[in-house]
């Protein structure tokens, strides 16, 4: 009877089972940072079964506490996941690409003095970042919280350039992250060697294509066209209104509009002409 009582003690005073809200996923799907790293396309040992392999890790940090394990995280991974490596955390492989990491029972929470890191195994080719997927989403384990996607995982666009850029994606930035075998040699293609390498067209006479496509195209000179002193338009039946965005932008390349300018009806002008052919 003693026995049983201090069982019952025990179970009364044991703290309640946590148990996620919607507030908490969302504040944590808002700020968990989350890393991918592929360390090496070419592992000296590869987990059986596979003969060639990725190493990668997954690298979290929340600077929200959670103490609780009642939540997961669903990720594209294109190459499937075959072995894990962390005592915290499992992977599983659902469906096609889609992926499942939950924490186990060794999971102490989340906390802000915390990264935790997984690393695991995949199979296949996984060597240009457009093969890393984004979007990741947070949920939770009990299916009565609407999924967030987790911020640190969304696709951004350059501002410049306008490109789509993946944040969570580690920059890749070693042969070991990009050569697959001992035999390959492909080269690092950075600005460098592109400047270098890569053959620039060789055009022996100018290009006859004109956008958008005039009823007729008379060319009236091979020689070098000088436009120094700008251009004169004189089109018959045409409203120079309608070569406003031409005129602004042969100014843009420093090409102005002058009275003493190349005239456009004829080019025979002889400070339009030069007597050098125009090779470039």
């Amino acid at each position: 009877m003693k026995k049983f009582a201090c069982m019952l003690m025990a179970l009364l005073s044991a703290p309640a089972a946590l148990s996620m809200t919607q507030g908490q996923l969302n504040e944590i799907a808002d700020t968990l940072q989350v890393r991918y790293h592929l360390i090496d396309s070419i592992p000296k040992h590869c987990p059986e079964p596979a003969k060639q392999c990725y190493l990668s890790e997954l690298r979290l940090r929340s600077p929200v506490r959670y103490p609780g394990s009642d939540w997961a995280i669903y990720f594209s991974q294109l190459m499937p996941i075959y072995q894990v490596e962390s005592a915290s955390f499992k992977i599983e492989h659902l469906n096609g690409d889609l992926h499942r990491l939950t924490p186990t029972a060794a999971f102490r929470g989340f906390s802000s003095d915390d990264e935790h890191i997984v690393r695991f195994y995949t199979q296949n080719s996984q060597i240009t970042r457009s093969e890393f997927m984004p979007n990741y989403i947070l949920a939770g384990q009990s299916h009565n919280l609407t999924p967030r996607v987790i911020a640190s995982t969304r696709p951004v666009r350059d501002e410049h350039t306008l490109l789509e850029q993946q944040p969570y994606l580690a920059p890749f930035d070693s042969y070991n992250q990009l050569r697959v075998s001992g035999k390959d040699q492909t080269p690092w293609m950075g600005a460098a060697y592109l400047a270098q390498h890569q053959s620039s067209p060789e055009f022996t006479h100018a290009p006859q294509g004109v956008i958008p496509m005039p009823r007729q195209l008379k060319v009236v000179s091979q020689g070098r066209i000088m436009l120094d002193k700008g251009v004169h338009f004189e089109l018959a039946g045409v409203n120079l209104a309608q070569l406003e965005m031409a005129g602004k932008r042969l100014a843009q390349l420093g090409v102005k509009q002058t009275k003493e300018g190349c005239r456009s009806e004829s080019l025979s002008i002889p400070h339009c002409q030069s007597n050098e052919r125009d090779t470039n």
